[in-house]
């Protein structure tokens, strides 16, 4: 800890986020890539799972949406970064997808879902490798087309 109180401290920085970086906390492997666009420091990452002895790959896409307001060269770099995360994706045979909003993974209804699983039944965040290439590919489309109307 650094300065700050005790019920609120202020975080020690003691690491930097860097692209292609990964850390390991127990069997769970996280990989960090910076894909700008959204923000300018946004990352997203690959992460294996395991749900009951089956193991998954999680996309977590951390820069869904820009506005009509986002500047032209933040758009072509959230191009730049959905065609490359996608890419990853495909590579690393992702196939659970999560975004930085519930809006645009469907937490909203897969998170009930899950509380409400049974045994057996399917992992609602389970979407497999050809939802998440189409989903980075819409991320994609829309901001090409964005740029159409400016």
């Amino acid at each position: 800890m650094v300065a700050g109180d005790r019920r609120n401290p202020i975080p020690a920085r003691d690491i930097e986020a860097t692209d292609g970086m990964s850390f390991t906390m127990g069997n769970t492997t996280i990989t960090l890539y910076h894909t700008p666009g959204h923000t300018n420091g946004t990352m997203s990452s690959i992460i294996t799972v395991n749900d009951n002895g089956e193991e998954h790959t999680v996309a977590y896409w951390g820069g869904t949406s820009i506005t009509t307001s986002t500047p032209t060269d933040r758009v072509e770099l959230y191009i730049d970064s959905a065609v490359r995360f996608r890419n990853i994706a495909q590579n690393v045979g992702a196939d659970v997808l999560l975004a930085n909003h519930l809006i645009f993974d469907g937490s909203r209804e897969k998170l009930p879902a899950l509380a409400n699983r049974r045994t057996n039944q399917p992992h609602p965040y389970v979407v497999g490798a050809d939802f998440i290439n189409r989903y980075l590919m819409v991320a994609e489309n829309c901001a090409r087309a964005e740029l159409t109307y400016r």
